[in-house]
């Protein structure tokens, strides 16, 4: 199959240039400048901790992120929704976080939210742009029957359209773990075994990729901000896809909204 490419813009697919980010302390680069994040490192030091020490908490052993999004309620009084799904923010960057777009003017990026599968300021960082699906008239007529494709499909980024990555909730030979019960590639076979209900729900497959540069994306983050850094649960991240429904008109804008909401951030202000 071939899909037009996106243009890449400035934001997450090429370079920004910034003297005020390259002058600036990393500290400010990462955006560590505010009593409220200084607070949320600490809240993340403590879950690491105490899911170390604490043998009376059996949830740690499973996710310590889960844990810190419970220490992370009690502070902001920011409680899971009803069916367990949450979203907080973070100070910086970490694997398996996701990025939020809040700005309009981010081209391709607009409303996006992106998994970040690496990140590191030596490594650059790489993700996928979850709430993009693939337009279905594109699907059916790229499949050999017409059909729409029994996995959902999306536009990972602008970057490597040629690349295939394929992300799933099954612990498989050679899976990748993003975070936990979240995976990436692996015998992928295993998972045809799967009924078409669940393909949908815990399966996701993106052409292309999201790509910063070594210390770009902490550029971004530091100069008139392009991004929300959140934490969420596994959930929020396989988010709604359950059918038909991924390919509604507002569900790349819902979807945003949705994280928004359970992140209890701020939304953006300006013309969507």
């Amino acid at each position: 199959m071939r899909f037009a490419c996106p243009q890449a813009p400035i934001i997450g697919g090429g370079v920004l240039h910034s003297k005020a980010a390259s002058s600036s302390p990393r500290s400010q680069s990462l955006g560590l400048r505010t009593h409220h994040d200084s607070r949320r490192a600490r809240v993340t030091a403590q879950a690491r901790d105490r899911s170390e020490h604490d043998s009376d908490v059996p949830q740690i052993s499973e996710d310590w992120r889960a844990f810190r999004a419970h220490l992370v309620a009690e502070e902001t009084h920011n409680t899971p929704t009803m069916d367990g799904r949450w979203a907080h923010e973070l100070a910086a960057p970490e694997k398996g976080c996701l990025l939020v777009a809040r700005r309009f003017d981010m081209g391709a990026f607009n409303h996006s939210v992106v998994l970040l599968l690496e990140h590191g300021d030596t490594i650059g960082t790489r993700g996928l742009i979850l709430n993009h699906p693939l337009p279905v008239g594109m699907l059916k007529d790229n499949h050999p029957e017409g059909k729409v494709p029994e996995v959902a499909c999306y536009v990972g980024g602008p970057v490597e359209m040629r690349t295939v990555t394929l992300m799933h909730d099954r612990r498989i030979p050679g899976a990748t773990e993003i975070v936990q019960g979240v995976y990436y590639g692996g015998n992928t076979a295993e998972l045809a075994e799967l009924s078409p209900e669940q393909k949908w729900k815990r399966t996701r497959m993106f052409l292309g990729t999201s790509c910063w540069a070594p210390h770009q994306l902490s550029a971004e983050l530091h100069d008139a901000p392009a991004w929300y850094i959140l934490a969420a649960s596994k959930d929020v991240i396989f988010g709604k896809g359950n059918g038909m429904d991924l390919y509604d008109e507002d569900y790349t804008r819902s979807f945003w909204e949705d994280i928004i909401r359970i992140s209890n951030v701020d939304f953006p202000e300006g013309k969507c």
